[in-house]
């Protein structure tokens, strides 16, 4: 009988450590979770207010020289091309927000280790499609800008100037997928483009199964 009791005094008594273990666990874990998910929206909220302003911007434009398009679709290319990445950042940066709404880490580890990669695959190729778009951006958008400034006396020159520019595009482009892919710096290059909020998320998960394990 006295062996009894000892028994469930021990387990009382470790039902009791679990639970102040559990705790402090959580203690600890929420606030520096709450910190870490915040700065995982920032940047996905900038790109989708910044890509809403843009296609309401570049869509008022279409509307207001409609008449003027119609007759010279060519010139209409630099917009719809800028109305295009709009979408395109929308549509990433909306993928990236569910999935930071998503990653909680009082779930099992390799649940969040699961959502923390999928984070990091998305974040790798909307920066990698962000530098290929912006290589023809940058002399697009000018171009569309001085159209909005000259109300269409601008149109789309194609001469050697922008012929010279897409050339050096694609080979740009093509030096930016080999870094990526087959050079030495590949794997830093990834972790620069997956950002330093997703590396911060990735380090905390480490520390919370180091916290677990002392636990």
């Amino acid at each position: 009988m006295e062996n009894q009791q000892i028994i469930d005094a021990m387990n009382g008594l470790q039902v009791r450590v679990e639970t102040l273990n559990a705790i402090n666990l959580d203690l600890w874990r929420e606030p520096r979770e709450h910190k870490v998910k915040k700065r995982l929206l920032w940047g996905p909220i900038f790109n989708l207010l910044f890509s809403g302003f843009s296609l309401v911007f570049i869509g008022s434009f279409f509307s207001n020289n409609w008449s003027a398009l119609q007759g010279n679709l060519v010139a209409a290319l630099p917009g719809m091309f800028l109305f295009g990445c709009a979408i395109f950042l929308i549509n990433m940066s909306i993928r990236s927000l569910i999935l930071s709404q998503e990653l909680d880490y009082s779930k099992p580890v390799v649940d969040t280790q699961i959502t923390l990669a999928k984070l990091r695959r998305l974040r790798i190729a909307e920066t990698k499609w962000a530098f290929l778009l912006g290589i023809p951006t940058w002399f697009l958008a000018p171009i569309f800008l001085l159209q909005v400034l000259t109300h269409m006396k601008v149109t789309f020159p194609i001469n050697a100037w922008m012929i010279t520019n897409v050339v050096f595009g694609i080979a740009l482009s093509g030096l930016i997928v080999w870094l990526m892919k087959s050079s030495r710096y590949a794997k830093a290059i990834q972790g620069a483009f997956a950002g330093h909020d997703v590396a911060e998320a990735e380090s905390f998960l480490q520390e919370l199964g180091e916290f677990k394990g002392r636990a």
